[in-house]
């Protein structure tokens, strides 16, 4: 099969964000894009290392989301800002760290977010997100097109 896109994620339920007008309808926290050629047997050794990072975490992992911000176009984005809401917390940095070699996105410093649109540079934003408490018992590993592999937290598979 093809190379295509391939990130690990903290996935939200729906409807725990509000909905940008024609932007991102399934909210994840993306800890690590991990480029967008990327291919069958380098997803397996992506999964692997999510597994080995989630292993050392026991959950729930619980973060913050807050506030609007925006990453000027990068890869993966079609020339498009991608505008965000930070996400913090004790696990979110632990993952980040775990996981930050693999991260494709070509950004020198890198920010674990929850994307809430694509919009063409200096377009509309989406107004400031109030602090939203979340919790995960999974992280997920994500190619597009392909099953999300879903791995626990504290070693379970």
């Amino acid at each position: 099969m093809g190379s295509r896109s391939a990130w690990i994620s903290l996935d939200l339920p729906d409807g725990t964000l509000p909905v940008h007008p024609g932007g991102e309808t399934s909210h994840h926290a993306t800890i690590a894009f991990c480029g967008s050629e990327v291919s069958d047997d380098q997803f397996a050794a992506i999964v692997n290392r999510a597994q080995e990072a989630a292993a050392q975490i026991a959950g729930p992992v619980t973060a913050t989301i807050e506030g609007v911000a925006v990453f000027d176009p990068g890869e993966g984005s079609n020339g498009k800002a991608v505008v965000y809401a930070p996400i913090a917390g004790p696990g979110i940095d632990q993952l980040r760290d775990a996981l930050a070699d693999l991260d494709g996105s070509g950004r020198s410093e890198y920010t674990p977010h929850v994307t809430l649109a694509f919009v063409e540079p200096g377009g509309p934003l989406p107004q400031s997100l109030a602090r939203t408490e979340v919790a995960f018992t999974h992280l997920s590993a994500h190619l597009k097109g392909a099953a999300t592999v879903q791995i626990p937290f504290g070693g379970s598979r």
